[in-house]
């Protein structure tokens, strides 16, 4: 085998102890990013997570035979990809994306010449999937989970990682299109956002009266404070030098959604995406039509939807009581967005309007500075 060249020449990056690609592998997987039709709609991080995928698989075939001949591989291959991925764990749908994969690289290959064809994978059926179960949080435990976000909001960059859960909370929207939601997708008059969801397709969200509310104290108060961009979202800790700088990092936000999780107390394992689990079952729970709650959360068909139909106890008995002509049990408390009272770290007003002079000075110098604490 050609001996792997430096991460430069070949465009990879090294991560860890992760082996390098061969040249064989790293070329072609180069050319397919390069040449392959996008389809519409389609996102550059979609296209880095076939290339991944291809990747791996052509890694498997060069494990397996040795030699890495493309214009010789067979959907046998493919099945053995997929068996070893499952082997080794993955669920349906990662083997499914696997899948899907495979065969955008297979089309691109018959496209280019590289294999006589027919597209790889084209002929596999995809892993039989289950959904996987929603994990809301119920009222009561989500605000408890926001109590402790804004118990622990005492330095600008946890203010504003509070501000990005409570809005999950309110929007519905994904963990992905908090982030990268900009400050020219917010119209506040009309309490809308204007959202870049999933395959680059664009929805209208409806805010309620409280997120609205939030979403203007933060813009008006928090906001001019960190470093000047275009999105609403911006974690102080970045490095200058950090890809993130002027906006807020996936991971950072785990992180920082995970933590706020285990002070809480709450059971269970705690992941952003889990906002969007409450807002869709709750909005349910006060009645809203399934079709609105699918254009709110900017599902393409019904059928996801429908997946947050499920029921908690209370919500059984207390339909069976209705029909019998008794007593429900008390209704859960709503979800509270709005902190009792704002506290005034880093130029959030009180009640008077006033704001620091002490502290809106101090982080005006911490900003100017490069930020040794990078957490993206």
């Amino acid at each position: 085998m050609t001996e792997p060249r430096d991460a430069e020449s070949t465009g990879q990056r090294a991560r860890g102890t992760r082996p390098m690609d061969p040249p064989e592998v790293g070329d072609i997987l180069d050319a397919f990013v390069d040449e392959a039709p996008r389809k519409r709609g389609q996102s550059e991080r979609t296209m880095e997570t076939y290339r991944g995928h291809a990747r791996s698989f052509l890694r498997y075939v060069l494990d397996v035979h040795g030699e890495l001949e493309v214009h010789s591989l067979t959907d046998d291959d493919v099945v053995g990809f997929l068996a070893t991925a499952k082997a080794k764990g993955d669920a349906s749908t990662a083997r499914t994306t696997k899948l899907m994969s495979v065969r955008s690289f297979g089309a691109w290959m018959v496209d280019a010449g590289r294999h006589p064809g027919p597209i790889l994978g084209q002929a596999v059926k995809p892993p039989r999937s289950t959904t996987a179960p929603r994990r809301p949080y119920r009222p009561q435990d989500a605000n408890r989970f926001l109590e402790s976000a804004w118990t622990e909001a005492k330095d600008l960059r946890r203010v504003v990682g509070a501000h990005i859960i409570v809005l999950g909370f309110g929007s519905g929207l994904r963990p992905a299109e908090l982030l990268n939601l900009t400050i020219a997708q917010v119209d506040l008059p009309d309490h809308r956002l204007h959202v870049v969801g999933k395959g680059s397709k664009h929805r209208t969200v409806v805010l309620g009266e409280d997120a609205t509310e939030l979403l203007r104290r933060y813009l008006d108060d928090i906001r001019p404070q960190l470093v000047a961009s275009d999105f609403v979202f911006v974690n102080p800790m970045s490095s200058r030098t950090s890809n993130w700088v002027g906006r807020y990092g996936e991971s950072a936000y785990q992180a920082y959604f995970t933590r706020i999780g285990q002070i809480s107390g709450l059971p269970g394992k705690h992941f952003p995406h889990r906002t969007r689990h409450t807002y869709a079952t709750e909005m349910l729970r006060m009645g809203l039509e399934v079709t609105v709650l699918q254009r709110q959360l900017g599902h393409s068909k019904i059928t996801t939807t429908m997946t947050y139909l499920h029921l908690a106890d209370d919500d059984i008995e207390n339909a069976v009581r209705r029909a019998y002509g008794d007593q429900p049990l008390a209704v859960p408390l709503p979800i509270r967005l709005l902190p009792p009272s704002l506290p005034r770290h880093f130029g959030i007003r009180s009640e008077t309007g006033a704001a620091d002079d002490h502290e809106n000075t101090h982080h005006r110098r911490v900003q100017e500075e490069p930020s040794s604490l990078c957490t993206e």
